[in-house]
């Protein structure tokens, strides 16, 4: 038996960064262009960027992210974006609000939910912990030698840090919950 791929019909705008499913809705981020969902196996693709804004890094105000990471619990759907924070979405990815206090990196590689807990992956300081559906996040790296975390990952009760360096890379774990 062989793979058998087929091309949706977009989304417009360039690389693929980051994707996610949430019940019957599949979201894409694309280069400089955003954040896209589909409700029927991407025949049609809606693109959806309000309140989805850069205002913390070196871009202009008002330029929509690169959203490098997606997770998903219950109806909420976060998004991490390169120098914007992560954001949130409740309802179903149409409007997005920042959830940012406490978040001392804003460039988010990796999310992740373990036990009603997210994790976010940060450019240059470690792993930051939400405990109120990213009401609020501190950080959470005791132990991490890179603070560049590029991939998160759960497996039963364990957290595993994927880090990013010529150097000092690897793969740390927590069994605490971080």
């Amino acid at each position: 038996l062989q793979a058998q791929w087929h091309q949706t019909n977009g989304p417009e705008g360039g690389a693929v960064y980051s994707m996610a499913a949430s019940g019957s809705t599949v979201f894409v981020a694309v280069q400089m262009g955003g954040v896209y969902r589909s409700t029927d196996y991407g025949q049609t693709w809606l693109s959806d960027n309000y309140g989805l804004i850069d205002t913390v890094s070196y871009l202009p105000p008002f330029v929509i992210p690169n959203v490098n990471a997606f997770t998903s619990y219950g109806d909420s759907i976060f998004a991490g974006t390169q120098g914007g924070g992560i954001f949130l979405s409740t309802d179903k990815g149409q409007n997005w609000s920042p959830i940012n206090e406490g978040l001392t990196d804003p460039y988010i590689q990796a999310l992740a939910i373990h036990n009603h807990q997210i994790f976010a992956g940060t450019r240059e300081k470690g792993v930051f912990i939400s405990k109120d559906n990213g009401l609020s996040w501190t950080s959470s790296s005791n132990g991490l030698t890179n603070g560049w975390v590029s991939a998160l990952a759960v497996q039963g009760n364990n957290i595993f840090a994927g880090t990013w360096s010529w150097a000092y890379g690897g793969m740390f774990l927590s069994t605490d919950e971080g």
